[in-house]
Order: structure tokens, then C-alpha cells, then sequence
């Protein structure tokens, strides 16, 4: 799978002016779609950087904005999170109630996260390409040791 340019900046864009348009006073719907676009952010980052990894993908020219963009999401997403919709809104949600009833788990795995992704792009702002990648097997196993617990399947 070749992912353009164009497919990059419209999804980057479209994420960050839909969480741009969340009110402060969000309700249960405004909370859960600032999560899954939050998750969309990261989940399509990462993709592409490992879709270029692979060498399935041409945009390695990218890898740097998709590793900072991917460390400014992972920031985001406990705030994203702590609203406990469990039971409100219209919106689908995979995120499970036990993340409100272990969030200190959920929450240190977030930060976790968050300081793994800041050194995928830590390394890759340092020029270091091979140290970036070589991070990017700890982000992708934060996310598999999350998913398991806390969201559920399609």
C-alpha cells in the first residue's frame, strides 16, 4: 500500500481541525470523538512509519512529521480519555469501562506511551533514523499490551 502525500495532509488536517472544534464543555459525543480521532492520529502514524519501514511506502521524506505528529497525539490522549463516557452519548466506542475502573493502570500506560513516542521523535529530529525505528518497537507494543486489555475487538 503507496500512501501519497495528498492522503497524509488531508488526514493530518482533518484531525487536527476536528479536535481544534471541540468545545471546552464537551458532552459525552464531543469526548468520544476527540479520543477515537486522537487514536486515529496515532494508529495512522504509525502506520505509515511502519508502512515505510517495511519499504511498502515511498513517503520516507515524511517519517519525521509522522513521528512528531504521532509524540503531540500520544500527549493528548489521556486528557482524551478522562472523561468516563461509559454508558453516555450516540457514538460507537471499542474503549472498554475498565479503563475508568483501572486508570491508574490505563493512565501510566498512556504516559508510557507518550514518552515513547517523544523519543521515536527525539531520535528521528537527531538525524538518527535507525535509533528512531529501532524506538518504534516500543510504541508498537504499548499499543498491543493497551488494546488487549482496554478496547474491545471489531
Amino acid at each position: 500500500m503507496r500512501f501519497s502525500l495528498k492522503s497524509i495532509a488531508l488526514v493530518s488536517i482533518a484531525g487536527v481541525a476536528a479536535v481544534a472544534a471541540v468545545p471546552a464543555q464537551a458532552g459525552p459525543d464531543e469526548d468520544i470523538l476527540f479520543r477515537q480521532l486522537e487514536m486515529r492520529t496515532m494508529g495512522y502514524s504509525a502506520s505509515v512509519i511502519f508502512a515505510i519501514t517495511e519499504g511498502r511506502s515511498d513517503q520516507a521524506q515524511y517519517f519525521t512529521a509522522l513521528a512528531n505528529q504521532m509524540a503531540t497525539a500520544a500527549v493528548m490522549l489521556k486528557d482524551s480519555f478522562e472523561p468516563n463516557t461509559v454508558g453516555q452519548g450516540r457514538l460507537p466506542t471499542r474503549a472498554k469501562p475498565n479503563i475508568w475502573d483501572n486508570w491508574n493502570d490505563f493512565s501510566g500506560k498512556l504516559d508510557k506511551l507518550a514518552a515513547d513516542t517523544a523519543r521515536v521523535a527525539e531520535l528521528e529530529n537527531a538525524g538518527d533514523r535507525a535509533g528512531a525505528v529501532k524506538a518504534m518497537e516500543a510504541v508498537f507494543s504499548n499499543c498491543k499490551t493497551c488494546h488487549d486489555t482496554y478496547r474491545t475487538e471489531k
